[in-house]
């Protein structure tokens, strides 16, 4: 059974599923066990609807952007939960670091601590990233650093710290903003296009390992909200099905390394790249 390492994408279980490792994941924070009044509520509008009841309750101010973030993160953990629940049930051992990847010398550790108790690492899958869209003349320089050092600093630390003479596989989840652009996205577009020239870079210092970044078009899940499809829906771009992404991504994991370091997935990457061009 192979070690491997996710710096956690969205979609992991089937692509865990389909390789059977033991996997470690690192990712900012640990969920909580789900309190038992919210369990059985599955649909945003009846999440709303209590948390909004449950501030009412307590004579609180109903702010619509704190009840939308806490919706956010009860579907964010939900979805790691039963990420964790699915690979387990697939037969693999799995851990949870919970860690801030920016922290690159904490990601280091980490690392070093794997190869200290496994001996190796097979196969590393990087899908960290986040997102906080404004035209440049509304960004902060500490908005530009936590969306560019989220991408970027990881993926250094991987490229530093990972022993290629055991690695299969290095598969940074980059984005076609690094390839086309996107309004708003300067800071996710240059982290991304950073990841996809380390991965060129890697894929010639390390002849023996897949080191690919998949340049992904929005899937239909994780970034992707309600507001982004329908914006989508206006310029003809639709999102990737989940299925089909992981799907896609176990077709590349099997290709090996065949000198294509750097691939675009998109279900409609005519339009996103008319897009680009239009923007420049």
């Amino acid at each position: 059974m192979g070690t491997g390492l996710m710096v956690v994408p969205t979609s992991v279980p089937a692509i865990c599923a389909a390789m059977a490792p033991s996997p470690i994941c690192a990712n900012p924070t640990m969920p909580e066990a789900e309190p038992e009044a919210t369990r059985s509520l599955n649909e945003r509008a009846e999440l709303r609807q209590f948390l909004i009841g449950e501030a009412r309750a307590r004579n609180a101010k109903v702010k619509p952007a704190e009840i939308e973030s806490a919706i956010k993160c009860i579907l964010k953990d939900r979805q790691i939960r039963d990420n964790i629940a699915a690979m387990r049930s697939a037969g693999a051992q799995v851990e949870y670091h919970a860690l801030d990847i920016r922290d690159g010398d904490a990601f280091g550790r980490l690392i070093d601590s794997i190869y200290d108790r496994y001996g190796r690492i097979d196969g590393v899958l990087h899908g960290a990233g986040v997102i906080d869209d404004r035209m440049m003349r509304e960004k902060s320089p500490e908005s530009f650093d936590m969306v560019f050092e989220t991408k970027v600093i990881p993926a250094m630390v991987l490229s530093e710290k990972l022993r290629p003479e055991t690695l299969k596989f290095l598969v940074f989840f980059s984005s076609i903003a690094g390839r086309f652009g996107n309004a708003g996205q300067s800071d996710y577009s240059a982290a991304n296009e950073v990841v996809n020239k380390l991965a060129d870079g890697l894929s010639h210092k390390w002849p023996h390992v897949h080191a690919v970044a998949i340049n992904w078009g929005p899937w239909d899940g994780g970034m992707v909200n309600d507001d982004l499809r329908k914006l989508y829906a206006t310029k003809q771009i639709y999102p990737i099905a989940v299925d089909q992404g992981m799907r896609r991504c176990l077709e590349e994991l099997e290709r090996g390394n065949t000198g294509a370091p750097e691939i675009v997935v998109a279900a409609s990457l005519e339009q996103i790249a008319r897009q680009g061009m239009r923007q420049q």
